[in-house]
């Protein structure tokens, strides 16, 4: 008898160790109308839907050629369970009263049918989490992120508002921001749910309405799982191997690229150059495709669609995303870029999208542009550094009339006057701008030198003679305060700054003496 309850026991043991599953259920409120006869439902009937609930099962988990399947249920009012089929998307029809509605009926609609066809896929999913932690470490080594704590708290705010409150089919994962020091316009939703948003978008769009809809457009392409679909297509065709050599072999070819040092004579401590910038889209671009983020149209139709929807049950204006759009094709216009929006339109289409999605509007709010404004700061060195003098001073101008203009707004305007005109009128306006700067902070360096090169346009030998000499002191103070810096790089920055500014006063010094104005 013993002897038999042990076999009993071992058949029990294996049997369990064969196959092994385990549910995971979320909860929420969601109810739907059936359209079509569904899973023992009439059409006409309402379904009060509490949950659903999700079954893994593994069988041979002994085995190397062991498999794993998942299936999904619906947990309704009554407690029963209802399973789901890939005709869900055409049997029920949802009634969304808020945000948290939206998204879940989303996941029901058109990601369980993908799930349930395809399986979780968690190998290919951990790969890319780790291909998006790589990229994002990527833009952090460059010094690509933009540090903004106000502003990032800002869109997370917005984030907060917009993102569901949990994925229900059980993904892991969750939405996340990270700002790019970068003036080209775009934005992307990375697997893991980063978001990824340039200082160049948000300098492009003027209200929170815009923000908040961009926003949730790449929110809907991440609940949507447009990234894991297009894999799944590109690995049926053989192309994600292709697309990971070529990947490899374009960043084996990228040569280290510094932070700024000097252009025009203008330096901006700390900041990237316009070439730094171009790379990092380029390498953008290259993640994207390898990455499933390069989206067809059917994909941004339905993420624009979602992010209609959202922005309507927030309270915003429903033609913000068509605002938004129609601002970065205004921008492309102005700046005459060619490349593509999102990796994936050129502007025939991008117009298409406008017009699906509702009508523009040339509204401003001087408040979410005061929100941005140091991204709108940053936007402008990047412009100056790729020698887009009037675009810089378009973004500076925005700054200062909204009375949030910093020293660098200030000195990057007077620049570009400098650089684009040679009229009495403008010459003054552009000394007043770095008198203003220096009002601001009397310790920018770069104030020093433009001053001197304003008094010289205005032919102020004499006020510029002064000036130089007080630079030649300054630069000269500041080399007493080198051995105060303990960073190895910054030391070495600011030691190679000194030297070639005090090398180019003296020999101006040479220079002004002999010169007649």
């Amino acid at each position: 008898m013993k002897d038999m309850n042990k076999k009993t026991l071992l058949i029990v043991f294996a049997v369990f160790m064969a196959t092994m599953s385990f549910a995971q259920t979320t909860y929420f409120d969601l109810t739907a109308t059936v359209n079509r006869r569904y899973q023992g439902f009439s059409k006409g009937d309402v379904i009060k839907i509490k949950g659903l609930e999700q079954q893994i099962i593994s069988t041979d988990v002994l085995s190397s050629n062991g498999t794993t399947s998942t299936e999904y249920y619906l947990i309704l009012e009554d407690g029963r369970k209802v399973p789901v089929s890939i005709s869900i998307d055409r049997a029920l029809k949802f009634h969304m009263k808020s945000v948290d509605d939206v998204w879940n009926a989303v996941v029901l609609q058109d990601v369980i049918t993908f799930l349930i066809k395809n399986g979780s896929q968690t190998n290919l999913r951990q790969k890319l989490e780790s291909e998006s932690l790589d990229y994002i470490d990527y833009i952090q080594s460059k010094e690509l992120e933009f540090i903004d704590p106000y502003l990032l708290d800002y869109l997370y705010s917005l984030v907060n508002k917009i993102a569901p409150s949990t994925l229900i089919d059980g993904r892991p994962g969750n939405v996340n921001l990270l700002i790019e020091n970068n003036p080209e316009l775009n934005a992307s939703s990375f697997p893991n749910g980063t978001i990824i948003i340039t200082t160049g978008l948000l300098s492009a769009l003027h209200t929170e309405d815009e923000l908040v809809a961009i926003l949730a457009h790449e929110i809907a392409h991440f609940v949507l799982d447009h990234s894991v679909v297009n894999i799944n297509k590109m690995e049926e065709e053989k192309k994600r191997a292709e697309a990971l050599a070529a990947f490899a072999t374009f960043m084996a070819g990228i040569a280290e690229i510094g932070t700024a040092v000097a252009s025009n004579g203008y330096y901006v401590p700390g900041a990237i150059t316009a070439a730094t910038a171009a790379t990092a889209f380029s390498v953008a671009r290259a993640t994207a495709y390898k990455m499933g983020m390069r989206y067809n149209h059917k994909q941004e139709n339905e993420a624009d669609k979602y992010a209609v929807k959202i922005v309507k049950y927030l309270g915003y204006d429903t033609n913000a995303l068509a605002t938004a759009l129609n601002r970065i094709v205004n921008v492309m216009r102005r700046d005459r870029l060619d490349h593509y929006y999102f990796a994936s339109y050129t502007h025939p289409a991008l117009m298409e999208r406008i017009n699906n999605v509702g009508t523009p509007s040339n509204t401003v709010d001087a408040n979410f542009e005061k929100m941005i404004s140091f991204a709108v700061t940053n936007t402008a060195y990047l412009k100056y550094d790729s020698r887009r003098f009037r675009e810089a001073l378009e973004y500076t101008s925005q700054n200062i009339n909204n009375n949030v203009g910093t020293a660098d707004d200030y000195l990057i305007k007077a620049n570009c006057l400098l650089a684009l005109y040679d009229k009495p009128e403008t010459n003054n306006e552009a000394l007043t701008l770095i008198n203003k700067a220096k009002q601001l902070e009397p310790t920018n360096f770069n104030l020093y030198k433009a001053e001197i090169l304003a008094q010289l346009r205005l032919k102020n030998k004499s006020a510029a003679t002064s000036l130089l000499n007080n630079y030649i002191s300054y630069l000269e103070n500041s080399r007493n305060d080198l051995p105060k810096i303990m960073n190895e790089k910054m030391w070495r920055n600011f030691y190679n700054f000194v030297e070639t500014e005090q090398s180019w006063a003296e020999r101006m010094k040479v220079k002004l003496s002999g010169m007649a104005l």
